[in-house]
């Protein structure tokens, strides 16, 4: 058998996320990487997020203040500290949800493992094996953002989608249908794709066990997301 190939640092992990996901995931297999992926993750998406505060997060911000019934100083006072003090505060938020998520989906799918096992006879797959699988996958996060940046800035809006949702009209976002629809987004499904192949490898399954895994966690997930739309809502409608 071959030696696995060596961790090849966090660059160029990136790069083989993208062109050689199978030689990544094979390395990983043998000296899962947890600190670096998931600090990039975070840095990564808290350096995007703060480049967006004082452009297109602040334009969707004053739309949906437009349909509410403040007066326009409360407006107006509101708005001056989310482009200042409090949109530096909220960037910060998805430097920790992001990890935080990591480490959620590498538990998820832990227990569909467990379960799998059970059901058919196989390795126990450490957890920081997922752990670090997800947070390396999580990491084509950080690539959308990269890439729909320019057409945030473009548009004035942080509403840029590559889903289904495409083909409904804008009045139609705040909707149970466009939210089923945004799920099937490309990138989602890319990492569908990529977590199928690394559990697959990581916890030397076949393939098309675990598809069924991620299929049935991502369903479920996407019917409740969909269930759940708007009965926490706390904007106007």
């Amino acid at each position: 058998m071959d030696a696995a190939p060596p961790y090849p640092g966090i660059v160029r992990a990136i790069v083989d996320l993208v062109f050689s996901p199978t030689r990544l995931f094979t390395a990983l297999r043998e000296k899962p990487r947890i600190l670096v992926p998931l600090l990039a993750l975070g840095i990564g998406t808290g350096v995007l997020s703060l480049s967006v505060v004082s452009g297109p997060m602040l334009n969707d911000i004053r739309g949906q203040f437009e349909q509410s019934e403040m007066s326009d100083e409360q407006r107006e006072a509101i708005l001056e500290k989310m482009g200042g003090s409090w949109g530096r505060v909220t960037a910060i938020v998805p430097a920790l949800t992001t990890p935080i998520l990591a480490l959620a989906i590498a538990a998820v799918f832990a227990i569909g493992l467990a379960v799998a096992r059970s059901l058919s006879p196989g390795p126990a797959v450490p957890f920081r094996s997922l752990l670090s699988l997800s947070a390396h996958i999580g990491l084509l996060d950080v690539l959308e953002f990269l890439l729909k940046l320019p057409l945030m800035f473009a548009k004035g809006t942080l509403k840029v989608y590559t889903s289904l949702a495409l083909i409904l009209p804008e009045d139609a976002a705040d909707t149970r249908l466009f939210t089923f629809l945004n799920s099937f987004d490309l990138f989602t499904l890319w990492k569908l794709g990529l977590y199928s192949l690394g559990l697959a490898i990581v916890a030397s399954r076949g393939r098309r066990e675990t598809a069924v895994v991620v299929a049935l966690f991502w369903v479920v997930f996407v019917l409740a997301k969909t269930a759940l739309h708007g009965v926490v809502s706390l904007g106007p409608g």
